[in-house]
């Protein structure tokens, strides 16, 4: 048997519901705030108004916001193209739109545009981090073949673990004694497990190789950072002058 509600319970739903959606009318139309979110947290807002009887549900351009605002605008508009074009919707370079809506369609238009505008930018965050790690290897890998001159350094290593899994190694720098793995980290989540699971796997061999993490700053990794430390032989500021990395390699 179904038991009903009283006001008190109905009451505390309802104003659930108006946390998660809100909405401001004017003359012309709406603004709606969706359970939606961007990266950044901030909740992704539509537009909506009618026009000759019909609905034009749009993003506002939140999308393109979220990309000026992060540095990722080149990998925004083409990932925002990919999503519209697969849920049949459309993107002028700026909003997230879709134009002649029926009323019965209101509702899943509203979801569709909220949802697409949202995973644009969320992919398009995990493409410019992918460039972001490719350029942090790159001037790593430069940097650390200027201070081991007499060395071998490798960039894209392969080394495989006490688990028997084989990693790929940002930077290894080895000679007839020693092997020291670097890794590029940075404050994103993808950046923070993978390194630390790839170093866990190096910890535990019977003779395991030097590993240095290479982050922006202490700071800058947060509460990440004790998981990052706990792999790593050293955290290195990459701040750090050319002798404190020669000074970290002779103490490995």
């Amino acid at each position: 048997m179904i038991e009903l509600s009283d006001r008190a319970f109905d009451n505390q739903i309802a104003q659930a519901i108006g946390r998660l959606i809100t909405a401001e009318h004017f003359r012309g139309g709406s603004i709606i705030s969706m359970p939606v979110t961007y990266p950044s947290g901030a909740s992704v807002a539509l537009e909506i108004s009618r026009q000759k009887g019909r609905w034009f549900v749009s993003d506002r351009g939140g999308g393109s916001v979220e990309a000026d605002m992060s540095g990722m605008s080149r990998y925004y508009r083409a990932e925002a193209g990919r999503v519209v074009n697969m849920a049949g919707i459309r993107f002028d370079g700026w909003d997230v739109f879709l134009d002649d809506v029926g009323d019965d369609a209101l509702a899943g238009a509203m979801v569709v545009v909220a949802n697409c505008s949202s995973e644009a930018t969320k992919v398009a965050a995990l493409r410019a981090a992918e460039r972001n790690r490719r350029d942090a290897d790159e001037d790593l890998y430069i940097r650390l073949s200027a201070i081991f001159a007499t060395k071998d350094v490798q960039r894209d290593a392969e080394a495989i673990g006490s688990s028997n899994h084989k990693w790929r190694v940002s930077v290894m720098v080895s000679d007839n004694y020693q092997r020291a793995f670097f890794e590029p980290v940075s404050n994103v989540y993808v950046s923070i497990v993978g390194t630390a699971a790839k170093f866990h796997d190096f910890a535990n061999m019977d003779h395991p190789p030097a590993r240095f993490s290479v982050v922006k700053s202490r700071q800058d990794l947060g509460d990440f950072f004790g998981v990052v430390a706990a792999a790593s032989t050293k955290v290195i500021p990459e701040t750090a002058p050319d002798s404190d990395f020669l000074r970290l390699l002779d103490a490995a």
